[in-house]
């Protein structure tokens, strides 16, 4: 999972022009089973990430995104993306950042690429590779968003 995650985070960077080098730090989202591999560059400006799902439990998913400063979460790792369940909308995962067990993320979707609609949030772990595999609960688009 790291290679892929490294591989997909390489890419990002070399098409932005980057030659940092790159960190990956794998974080579970706690009461879900949506494990992602985050590589971030060095300078700590650009991030991508990685969730495989070889046995069909949870998701797969890619993306990329910013690291960048928040009034309400500080800094944070925003990372928008596809799952493979939902090729039709783009998820905006928002991580707090420096990862650290315990802080906090937020998700939001979009199927029109104007509006987001917020759909959960909760803190996470920093965790190895091998946590995929003993993961539990809910994928990340199970979440509806709230009634208003």
């Amino acid at each position: 999972m790291k290679k892929s995650a490294l591989l997909a985070a390489v890419a990002v960077f070399a098409f932005a022009g980057q030659a940092d080098a790159a960190k990956t730090t794998s974080i579970s989202l706690d009461g879900t089973c949506n494990v992602f591999a985050i590589t971030t560059q060095d300078s700590g400006h650009l991030a991508a990430a990685l969730e495989t799902d070889p046995d069909g439990r949870c998701q797969t998913f890619l993306g990329e995104g910013r690291v960048a400063g928040t009034k309400d979460l500080g800094r944070i790792v925003d990372i928008g993306g596809n799952f493979d369940g939902s090729p039709s909308a783009v998820f905006t995962i928002d991580i707090q950042f420096p990862f650290v067990t315990g802080g906090a993320w937020h998700e939001y979707k979009t199927t029109d690429g104007v509006h987001m609609q917020f759909l959960t949030s909760g803190t996470y772990a920093v965790v190895g590779p091998a946590a995929v595999l003993r993961q539990t609960g809910k994928r990340l688009t199970d979440f509806a968003p709230p009634i208003r």
